[in-house]
């Protein structure tokens, strides 16, 4: 939060400082809820308070926090009591994560909408999603608003199991927030090539038919997080699942590192 105030504060320095308003200006802060990459959860409440005394907007990628977070699913902002439009402008995210389908979303006032609608570049150069698509994550969204008391609570006792298992496990710390079940481990040995390690345990997990990924990112990318293991937790596994995934990993550290 510190370091996107500084940015925050370089920007508006080109808008005469904090308290000038240019109309003309459109700025925006971008942020994930549930980050992909790290499976932490955004400070959004601070977010908001910053985008408010800069006079940002705020667009909220919240792809892996729908369905997940927040007290009936509706992701990152409903966990910190925030309101679409009034503290968030627009919320985008995929369907092809907890709704279980493909293609996207977009939520907003309806100005926004519309013009999302005839000048998007997904709209004007491409095709619309197919409609069983639609029909499929509509469903799955209704599902998940319905039934948010029974799923949720579920998922959460499966990440807060799962979670304590391996934070007593010697060889990796987790790197993800509590909550997440997006899970990302380190490895905290001195291994001489941590991504050739994460690999081998990747790959003897699945032999034992767990799977844990060892994400891999294109070489252009900038500042890419360092190796580690990915592991997603979802309402449908049960204990002995996950302590399975415990015991193997525990062997498959012992045996690569």
């Amino acid at each position: 939060m510190a370091h996107l105030e500084e940015v925050l504060k370089e920007a508006t320095k080109k808008d005469g400082g904090e308290n000038a308003v240019n109309l003309k200006n459109r700025r925006f802060i971008i942020t994930e809820g549930l980050f992909q990459n790290y499976g932490d959860i955004c400070q959004l409440d601070q977010v908001v308070k910053l985008k408010n005394r800069f006079k940002f907007r705020l667009i909220l990628d919240d792809s892996y926090g729908v369905g997940v977070l927040g007290a009936t699913g509706r992701g990152t902002h409903e966990k910190f009591n925030l309101k679409i439009i009034d503290d968030v402008e627009v919320v985008v995210g995929v369907l092809d994560t907890s709704l279980a389908s493909c293609g996207g979303f977009c939520a907003a006032e309806h100005a926004v909408i519309d013009h999302q609608r005839l000048s998007g570049a997904g709209y004007v150069f491409s095709a619309s999603g197919p409609p069983f698509s639609s029909v499929a994550g509509t469903k799955a969204l209704s599902l998940v608003m319905a039934e948010a008391k029974t799923l949720l609570p579920k998922l959460r006792t499966n990440v807060d199991y799962i979670q304590k298992k391996l934070r007593a496990l010697d060889g990796i710390v987790v790197k993800s927030s509590p909550e997440s079940p997006l899970i990302y481990l380190s490895l905290t040995s001195a291994h001489e090539d941590h991504k050739k390690a994460v690999k081998s345990i990747a790959s003897m997990m699945m032999l034992n038919a767990v799977a844990i990924r060892a994400p891999t990112y294109i070489p252009a990318e900038r500042d890419p997080p360092p190796p580690s293991l990915c592991i997603e937790v979802n309402l449908c596994h049960t204990t002995a699942d996950l302590d399975k995934c415990v015991a193997q990993l525990k062997v498959a550290l012992e045996r690569c590192l």
